[in-house]
């Protein structure tokens, strides 16, 4: 939805003529504990989804979503590991540091590990879904089917 170059939520409002979707959100900081070398870390899903701040569909996927080795990890590069490296779409070998320590630690540490990558995936998914809303709701107000989840048969 968000993760392509032309993302389907831009192509979308584009299309109904909606002006751009605003994401709002805190940018993940990761926790300093001096003498420590903070290598993975990921966003807390409560913190993420607290609007600290607005950004367009590029400044969110620019925007920390987690950290490796102390520096930033994007919200694209968290979205393009889970599509890209974990089979959300496609598996790869992962090319990154912080994709290859990720496939790693979920490899050999098994389903917890996946689970806490999952809650930065799921911070991003709720904040994505809220800057879509304006978009759902100009699809969905003259089709209440739509609303309900209830679509029509297909007549052929």
């Amino acid at each position: 939805m968000i993760g392509d170059k032309h993302s389907v939520l831009n192509l979308a409002r584009r299309r109904l003529s909606l002006p751009p979707p605003v994401f709002r959100f805190t940018p993940f900081a990761p926790d300093k504990v001096p003498g420590s070398r903070l290598m993975l870390g990921f966003a807390k899903q409560s913190e993420f989804t607290s609007p600290k701040t607005e950004a367009s569909l590029s400044g969110f996927q620019r925007s920390p979503a987690a950290c490796f080795e102390g520096g930033p990890v994007s919200v694209l590069e968290v979205i393009k590991f889970f599509t890209q490296v974990q089979g959300g779409i496609h598996v790869g070998a992962p090319k990154l540091p912080f994709e290859i320590l990720a496939h790693s630690f979920v490899g050999h540490m098994g389903i917890d590990v996946g689970r806490m990558w999952m809650r930065a995936l799921v911070a991003i998914a709720q904040v994505t879904v809220l800057a879509a809303q304006p978009l759902v709701d100009a699809i969905t107000t003259n089709r209440p089917e739509l609303a309900e989840g209830t679509w029509p048969a297909r007549t052929e």
